[in-house]
């Protein structure tokens, strides 16, 4: 018999192959053979749980970075890549936040504890390609730094982009929207006053942010809406609220309640309401900190679809640091899944890293 070019391999054999690939990196690599072996391992990735991003800092500076997959326990040790500012400044990484393929790097010139002076500079980096690249420098007002929740939303694909855009919620305040085109020096700010908001997430290219009146906001680069989009809320208290995109282009709303009870809610655009929604299908979310993300999980062997997934970030839900909370919509009931990694930096807030485009 004829020897077999890998290229030439069926469709279905060559996918049950690389869903054994445990790496993801040596996945990527893989879509580099051919047209067919890409369109494969995009489909691989595509339903590949998110790894749990952790990173370790020493005097405020992160030092390591692991990506470990919470349902296995397999992790693998990111290398720290260098970046140095235009004039040969080394920079210095101070919080590491993840958007899609890519780490949203908030990097300072400074070594020092505290970085008074405001500097940030934006180093978006692929571990799976070593593609990166550094954005201009911007200044924000840093009192009290160590104490705020910051959240970076970058609005497209880097590789190749026309566009990035970049909000900064800091707090619970939108601190900064600001748009850059390759070749420009700068950042150009879209919104010059910070507004409350409760969360703000990228989608069709643009921004879309809750604020704290209710108010659902529409944000690109050109334009800005305003829709007051009610629902009703299911507790005294304000509960805390993820926009997350799902993987059909909808816009969902996770409200997590006091008391274990979370609801679903997607955006009509023509009735400006907000409907209940009662399943998620073949998707399931996971939450972290101020990060959301959808997964296809129909074909998936480990995670469950129409579930929801958080850490204890997410918010005050009655699970232990070293486990992975699980709502299944279906039976309305909350579960867990032991983690096998250390929880030892209280103040550390875990992100989810997803490979999925």
């Amino acid at each position: 018999m004829a020897p077999v070019s890998w290229s030439n391999l069926p469709e279905e054999l060559l996918e049950s192959i690389l869903k054994k690939t445990t790496n993801v990196v040596n996945l990527y690599n893989c879509r580099d053979v051919c047209r067919l072996w890409r369109s494969v391992v995009d489909k691989v990735l595509a339903w590949t749980p998110p790894h749990l991003l952790v990173y370790g800092k020493h005097l405020r500076i992160v030092r390591s970075i692991s990506f470990v997959n919470v349902f296995t326990g397999e992790s693998r040790v990111c290398r720290l890549p260098k970046f140095e500012t235009a004039d040969g400044q080394p920079l210095f990484p101070r919080s590491v936040y993840s958007w899609h393929r890519w780490l949203v790097m908030d990097c300072s010139p400074s070594r020092a504890r505290n970085n008074h002076c405001g500097d940030h500079h934006i180093c978006l980096y692929n571990p799976l390609s070593s593609a990166r690249i550094r954005l201009p420098a911007f200044t924000l007002d840093n009192f009290l730094d160590t104490l705020r929740k910051r959240k970076f939303v970058v609005s497209c694909e880097p590789k190749n982009p026309r566009s990035i855009g970049l909000a900064i919620r800091d707090g619970r305040y939108l601190e900064k929207l600001m748009f850059w085109n390759p070749g420009d020096e700068e950042w150009t700010t879209f919104v010059e006053e910070p507004m409350r908001i409760l969360d703000i997430t990228s989608y069709k290219g643009g921004f879309c942010v809750l604020d704290g009146d209710l108010k659902f906001i529409q944000f690109d680069h050109e334009h800005v809406r305003h829709l007051k989009i009610t629902y009703v809320l299911s507790s005294y208290y304000h509960p805390t609220q993820y926009l997350v995109e799902s993987l059909c282009g909808d816009l969902l709303l996770v409200q997590l309640n006091i008391g274990c009870k979370i609801k679903i809610f997607k955006i009509d655009w023509e009735k400006k309401a907000w409907d209940e929604i009662k399943s998620l299908g073949d998707e399931a979310i996971f939450l972290s900190c101020d990060e959301s993300v959808c997964i296809k999980a129909k074909d998936s062997t480990i995670f469950k679809s129409n579930c929801i997934y958080f850490t204890d970030g997410a918010f005050s839900m009655p699970i232990e640091q070293k486990e992975l909370g699980v709502f299944d919509i279906a039976n309305q009931t909350v579960g867990s899944v032991a983690l096998s990694i250390p929880f030892d930096d209280d103040e550390q807030c875990y992100r989810w890293f997803t490979t999925q485009m």
